[in-house]
């Protein structure tokens, strides 16, 4: 979504998946007390789309994560030593 020019067929949303999220969570109409999330990607995209659902309501329980990668050394706190929850 943030590389839109390297699929020249794309004709998706184009922008930060974090923006994407927030540009659409009162659109979707999930019951946030009953949905569950699950964030998979760049560290930082996970700690932004997380504070957007907890937020707006979402249980830290029913937000899952998947790191594509270990963040390395003088990265935000707390993701360095999380791994696939």
């Amino acid at each position: 979504m943030s590389r839109p020019w390297e699929d020249t067929n794309w004709i998706g949303e184009t922008g930060r998946a974090d923006d994407v999220l927030r540009k659409y969570m009162d659109q979707w109409g999930l019951p946030q007390r009953e949905t569950t999330a699950y964030l998979c990607g760049h560290p930082h995209m996970i700690e932004n789309a997380r504070g957007i659902l907890e937020t707006a309501g979402w249980n830290k329980d029913a937000i899952f994560q998947e790191l594509y990668f270990q963040p390395g050394k003088g990265t935000a706190p707390g993701l360095a030593d999380s791994a696939a929850t």
